[in-house]
C-alpha cells in the first residue's frame, strides 16, 4: 500500500509558496520519524512472499 501511494512530485515551485502549500502532509505533520519512514519504504519494496517470510519471523510487529 505504501509503495502505491502518490508521492510528492518534488522539484522547485514555480512561484514563492509557503511550506505545505502543495497539499501533501509532511512526515512531521503525520507524527512519523524520518528513519521509520525510510524503514517502512524499504519493507514496502519487498515482494509479498519475502515480506510474509520476514513477518513470520517477527515475534511481534509494532508501529513504534
Amino acid at each position: 500500500m505504501l509503495a502505491d501511494m502518490p508521492k510528492h512530485p518534488g522539484g522547485r515551485p514555480t512561484e514563492n509558496q509557503s511550506h505545505g502549500a502543495t497539499g501533501f502532509p509532511t512526515l512531521a505533520d503525520l507524527g512519523i520519524q524520518k528513519d521509520r519512514a525510510a524503514r517502512w519504504q524499504l519493507l514496502a519494496r519487498l515482494p509479498d512472499e519475502l515480506f510474509a517470510a520476514w513477518a513470520a519471523d517477527q515475534d511481534e510487529i509494532t508501529l513504534s
